[in-house]
Parts: structure tokens; C-alpha cells; sequence
């Protein structure tokens, strides 16, 4: 089998376009709602947060930057479609004992 026989998956919502850029992934505040928009700014507009284009960098953002009750949000033009990933921090008491 070669590598042209397998079909790589994308994620787009019913009835979007399929173009690339689709989707956003963006860091939200648990407790204020606002996004992260840039180191130490924040927004209420989607539009207007950062986009870390893949969740490893959003997540490891969150460890390095320590911020606490971080969501994930995989965003789409679209916001009923858009997805939620908690991303916390592990707690001191756990790093400590593991």
C-alpha cells in the first residue's frame, strides 16, 4: 500500500466550505469567558484571540505560561459547532507526589 492510498481526515461542521483556515484554536478563561488574545491581554471577540492553529501549542502554552482554568476551544465560523477541551493545570500536590 502507498502513501497516496490513505485519505487524511479533516474536521469541518455540516454545510461548511471545506477550505482550510476553518477552524480556530483559541485559550478561554473558565471563569471570565474572555480569550486570550495575546501574552496577558484578553477579549470577549473570537475574532480577535489568538489563534495557536494546533492544540499541543495551546496546551503548552497553558503549562509554560501556568495559567489556571484554561479552556480549549476548537472554533468554528460557525459557534454552535465549536468544541471544549478543559485544559488545567495539575495541581501542585499531585507534581509533587508523582
Amino acid at each position: 500500500m502507498n502513501s497516496s492510498s490513505f485519505i487524511t481526515p479533516s474536521i469541518h461542521p455540516p454545510g461548511g466550505t471545506g477550505q482550510a483556515g476553518q477552524l480556530k484554536i483559541l485559550l478561554q478563561d473558565r471563569q471570565s469567558r474572555l480569550y486570550l488574545q495575546k501574552a496577558h491581554q484578553w477579549t470577549s471577540s473570537r475574532d480577535e484571540a489568538m489563534d495557536f492553529q494546533h492544540s499541543a501549542k495551546a496546551s503548552g502554552f497553558v503549562l509554560q505560561s501556568k495559567i489556571p482554568n484554561m479552556d480549549i476551544i476548537l472554533s468554528f465560523p460557525d459557534s454552535k459547532y465549536d468544541l471544549r477541551i478543559p485544559c488545567s493545570l495539575p495541581s501542585w500536590n499531585a507534581v509533587q507526589s508523582g
